[in-house]
Parts: structure tokens; sequence; C-alpha cells
């Protein structure tokens, strides 16, 4: 009988060839050396093309948001631009001529209404032409002006018209996909 349990256990032998060896490791390592210098470029480019994004459109609504509170409190309301490289630049907006590089809310050309700081954007530039928009309070009307920003890889035009219409266009030369291509591109 004891024998006879000694035959239905099965006991597995153990191998000498267990795990991996140097070789095989260092091809996985290749392997994911060669993928990986494929993929990151492209994600740099998306983070580029997404900061970049996100700086069009809060200046655009920003740009609105003047132009509502301008309306709203039947006072003109002057936009501010400073132009910078590398997120060194900023706008802000107020009922008096602002500068938005003052940081002192006691100094009387702080930008009272609302301040951005272009360094939440590091890798965009902004560039303008035009004269900072000032709107108008009975219609929201301000002379056109416009703000480019840019990357190494994409630029981006935010427009201002007489009517106070504000749009995004994407400059023909560093083309960003789902905008339409701006009349004239960024100096």
């Amino acid at each position: 009988m004891i024998r006879y349990m000694e035959e239905l256990i099965v006991v597995p032998k153990i191998s000498s060839n267990s795990g991996f060896t140097l070789m095989e490791a260092l091809i996985v390592v290749a392997l994911i050396a060669i993928i990986s210098a494929f993929t990151i470029p492209s994600f740099y480019k998306t983070i580029e093309r997404n900061q970049l994004r996100q700086s069009a459109e809060a200046l655009k609504a920003d740009l609105q948001l003047a132009r509502k509170q301008a309306i709203k409190q039947s006072q003109n309301v002057t936009f501010d631009y400073s132009l910078g490289d590398d997120g060194a630049w900023c706008y802000g907006f107020s009922t008096v001529p602002c500068d938005c590089n003052q940081s002192d809310p006691a100094q009387a050309n702080y930008c009272a209404m609302k301040r951005v700081l272009g360094n939440e954007f590091a890798l965009t530039d902004m560039t303008s032409s035009g004269a900072d928009p000032t709107f108008d309070f009975r219609r929201g009307t301000a002379f056109s002006s416009n703000a480019c920003l840019a990357t190494d890889n994409f630029k981006l035009k935010v427009l201002n018209n007489n009517a106070g219409r504000v749009l995004i266009c994407s400059d023909t030369t560093a083309p960003v996909g789902g905008y339409e291509s701006c009349d004239t591109n960024c100096p």
C-alpha cells in the first residue's frame, strides 16, 4: 500500500536552465531602446502642440472676457500684451491702461481685472502686431490686433477684429491641425 502511494505522488524535476540568459536580456533592452527612440520625439511634439493650443485658447477666452466686462461694467477695458520667448510673456486687462509686468496690486498700472503670466506655457513664444486693444463699452468693439503664439514647430494666431470678434487661426508656415489657415502669417 505504501509503495502504491509513492507511485501516485509525482515530484517535478527542477531544471537547471530556468531564467533568462544574458543575451536574451540584452536583446529585450535593445528593443525597448529602439522603440523609445522613435516614440519620445513624437511625445515631445504632442506636448508642444497641446501647450500652444492651451495658451491660444486661454488668450482667446480672456479677450472675450475683456470684451464682456467692458459691456457689463459700462467702461472701456484695455488689454495689455508683453511679448517674450519661452514663456517669458504676459497679458492682462483692466479699466485703466495697465502693464501686465506690474506685480504689485497697489500700483495704478496693475492689470486689476486679470493678469496671466506665460510661465505656465514655457514652450511658447508670443509676438504681436498692432496696438493693444481697448474694448469700447457701448458695443464691445476694438481696434483690430493679433497675437502670434509659437513653439519650435507650430504657430497659432489669435485675431481680434474691429467688431470685437476673436478667432484663432493656424499659420501656414507651421500649421496646427484643427484650426483654419490664417490669411496672413505671423512675422
